[in-house]
């Protein structure tokens, strides 16, 4: 594998991260001067208007599968390096063979990750994730001054 070869990966990797955020900046601008541009004629509509947005999301969804396919690409291409530098494992985050019992310390961390998703499905399924963005719409609408 030649040198050309190694850094597509990465450059396929780059572009599908920087041009779904470039369109999706110019479509903002976009739907801001649009809805500004309607509150000049109607001063009590919303410069953001649903329909204005879902016109954009729709017309990146293309891009947005075409870059998804990008990413995959390019981490097909930077894992075929035959000589890949491997790094030396850091056992910070993972079990560590030296300690004396690996294998209870990844049982913990399943049992943790478990709990944490029950909890989660059951904080989703008692309302509690429409009351948190209730409240966030609060702050940003009250104290930040956004709406």
């Amino acid at each position: 594998m030649n040198l050309k070869q190694k850094r597509t990966g990465p450059i396929l990797q780059a572009a599908a991260c920087i041009l779904p955020a470039l369109y999706l900046c110019l479509s903002a601008i976009d739907i801001y001067t649009r809805g500004a541009g309607l509150r000049a004629l109607d001063p009590s509509s919303s410069i953001y208007s649903p329909e204005i947005v879902r016109e954009k999301l729709m017309q990146a969804l293309p891009l947005l599968i075409v870059c998804l396919c990008l990413l995959i690409a390019g981490t097909i291409l930077a894992s075929r390096s035959k000589k890949a530098v491997q790094p030396e494992p850091v056992y910070r985050y993972r079990c560590d063979p030296k300690q004396k019992n690996p294998r209870r310390t990844r049982r913990i961390r399943q049992l943790l990750f478990a709990l944490s998703l029950i909890l989660i499905l059951s904080g989703i399924l008692n309302g509690s994730a429409r009351d948190v963005l209730i409240k966030a719409i609060t702050i940003c609408s009250e104290c930040i001054g956004l709406g």
